[in-house]
């Protein structure tokens, strides 16, 4: 599924096939050893669900979502870098306009999609997105039985469709179908395909 929009996370959720068979490398391989899987953040959840024992998350935008057009440089001139804003309920890293848009439309709720109050600033962004990723993958381990996993991160998938279904009931394209595609739909999509090729229910 190739496509222009700069968070498609290349080379993996442009395929669920991909992303399947890297989960199910990732069983494979935690059979008979530890599995480490760096730089993995939000797609990390689909890791710990195959049996990786730890995965590691990175602050720079090509680490987080593996955007491999962060790497290439365009101009040589300086360039303001742009805002995200972490948002839990959706399991998602979106700009900061969207959040601001969310925010105003519902503040309380808002506040329950982030999974804490608003960023002040990037610094306090990192802590939360990490301390997001860090909580989400806990309630993944919390059982530790394969089935219990996938039924979890299942949950947490299904809740996040949940909370974008809302915010296009408020406001229709308000966070892109493009969005929810690429943080939910295809991990998804893949966490079933993994779990039906690997017979755990």
């Amino acid at each position: 599924m190739p496509s222009s929009s700069p968070n498609l996370i290349a080379d993996l959720a442009a395929s669920t096939t991909a992303l399947t068979g890297w989960m199910r490398t990732i069983h494979s391989l935690s059979v008979r050893s530890r599995v480490i899987v760096q730089n993995a953040d939000f797609l990390g959840l689909l890791a710990a669900a195959a049996g990786a024992d730890t995965v590691g998350s990175g602050w720079d935008r090509a680490m987080k979502i593996f955007d491999a057009s962060s790497y290439q440089v365009a101009s040589p001139a300086p360039r303001r870098p742009a805002s995200y804003v972490t948002q839990r309920g959706l399991v998602a890293i979106l700009k900061r306009s969207i959040a601001d848009d969310i925010q105003r439309l519902d503040q309380s709720r808002a506040q329950e999609l982030r999974g804490g109050p608003m960023p002040v600033d990037e610094a306090h962004q990192r802590v939360h997105h990490l301390r997001v990723i860090r909580d989400l993958v806990s309630e993944v381990y919390r059982i530790r039985g394969q089935e219990e996993s996938v039924s979890v991160l299942r949950a947490i998938y299904e809740d996040a469709l949940d909370d974008y279904a809302w915010l296009d009931s408020q406001v229709p394209g308000l966070v892109p179908a493009s969005e929810r595609s690429v943080w939910v739909d295809y991990p998804l999509q893949a966490l079933e395909e993994y779990a039906k090729a690997e017979d755990i229910w």
